[in-house]
This record gives structure tokens, sequence and C-alpha cells, in this order.
């Protein structure tokens, strides 16, 4: 073989340029590191429901550009406030509620067992976006953006796993003024 060093450089561009494989590929999920699945699970979580919950349209594009690979399992009513909008991801579910009288969005993730991280460990990670630290209760609650308030809270999901649920609540006008 006369140049053996392009060979292994079209190889390792080859292996390296499938779309598929390197999207989302810094998030992969892994059921032998379950505690390196806390930021991972976090940043999906940021990304998902905080700000973007508010909009379809947003919030199905930033799952799709995330690379994890979602199916829509359930497509809610506009106009009922409880039915809910849910896809299945590998190990997780993703559920997006209806506006409660207009204001109140919600976005849930429930979190298999076979991948769930420590209860401590996520509650470290899912501390680092919420601005404070670790909340002993599993609960949070702060301010996204003038006119936003959230509540985000940790517990028990079904499979032994996990369930972070968020609330976004878009405050009425007079309030975002007042404080």
């Amino acid at each position: 073989m006369r140049h053996p060093e392009l060979v292994l450089a079209v190889l390792v561009i080859l292996g390296a340029s499938s779309p598929k494989d390197q999207k989302g590929s810094t998030d992969r999920l892994s059921i032998t590191d379950r505690s390196g699945n806390a930021l991972k699970l976090a940043r999906f979580v940021r990304q998902q429901c905080v700000g973007a919950v508010t909009d379809l349209n947003r919030f199905e594009a930033i799952l799709k550009a995330s690379g994890w690979p979602a199916v829509r399992k359930q497509t809610a009513n506009p106009s009922n406030q409880l039915s809910l909008d849910v896809w299945q991801l590998p190990y997780l579910e993703l559920i997006r509620g209806q506006p409660v009288t207009g204001r109140v969005w919600t976005c849930s993730v429930a979190i298999d067992g076979r991948i769930a991280p420590s209860t401590g460990a996520a509650k470290a990670a899912l501390s680092s976006f919420a601005g404070y630290s670790v909340s002993p209760s599993g609960e949070w609650a702060w301010s996204s953006s003038r006119g936003n308030r959230l509540h985000m809270t940790l517990g028990q999901g079904p499979n032994n796993g996990l369930l972070i649920n968020i609330e976004d609540t878009q405050l009425p006008w007079w309030q975002t003024i007042l404080g």
C-alpha cells in the first residue's frame, strides 16, 4: 500500500461523517453508567422544557434538532386543556401539556429505572440550571425571564425510575411590572 496514512484518514473521515451517528451522540444514555446520565438528562430537560414548552412548533423543532430518536405517540387536542402531546424515546417518555387557564404549561420527562441516575445525582444536575444549590426536597422555583415563573419537581417515576416535571407559568402583565 503506497499511502497508508491516506487510507487511514479516509476511514476516519467516513467513520465520523455519518450524521445519524453523530447527531446527539454526546447524549447517548448508558445502562451501565447511570450516574453519567444525570447531566445528559438535565440538558435534555432544559432544552425541551424551559422556554420551548409554550410553542409547539419550537418544541418539536428543538426535539428534532437534538438528535434524540423520538416517536410521537399521542397528539393533544389544543381545545382541551387536559390533553397531552406524548413522545416515546429510548428509556424516556416526553409529555407536553396544553395550557391550563391559558397561562400554565407543563412538560414532564419520565425516565426508565434502567438508565435513571440516583436521586442525588439528578438533583445536582437539575440544580445546575435552576440557578441555585441542590434542593433537598427535589423541588425548585425560579424566574427564567421577565413574565415567566418556573416550578420543577423531581420524584419517583415508573419502573423505579424518575419523573421530572416543569410548570412554566406566564404571569399576568401587572405581576411582571410589580415583580
